[in-house]
């Protein structure tokens, strides 16, 4: 699974059957001290409702067009 790190730039990946919760942890824990820390996960797709991934969603592939972005502070 790929994630795409709004404060950074930086994809992430992380294997099927990760929580959102650890993954933005890890992600967090990487980031640059004067950057905004990561509050969640969404998937977003154009034209679409984002989908909102709660700390113990597991991160799931929507499919064609759809990716997994942190949404910051």
């Amino acid at each position: 699974m790929e994630v795409i790190c709004k404060s950074s730039g930086k994809t992430r990946r992380f294997a099927a059957g990760t929580e959102a919760g650890f993954a933005i942890y890890l992600i967090n824990k990487k980031l640059d001290t004067r950057v905004p820390l990561a509050l969640h996960i969404e998937a977003v797709k154009e034209r679409e409702e984002p989908i909102i991934f709660g700390q113990n969603a597991v991160l799931v592939d929507y499919g064609d067009g759809w990716k997994l972005e942190t949404v910051m502070k």
